[in-house]
């Protein structure tokens, strides 16, 4: 997602891709920017979680 709100919240975003994981009361957790693989993207969701 790229609307102005999400880059206004979350810094603004200089790459695409960037992905961000945001945790349970919104605050960024991890900020990817780049390709995120599949594995990347499981391991930053189980380390939040």
């Amino acid at each position: 997602m790229s609307d102005r709100k999400m880059e206004d919240l979350y810094g603004g975003i200089r790459s695409i891709p960037t992905t961000f994981i945001i945790d349970k009361d919104g605050d960024i957790y991890q900020k990817k920017i780049g390709r995120m693989s599949e594995n990347e993207l499981i391991e930053a969701i189980n380390n939040i979680l």
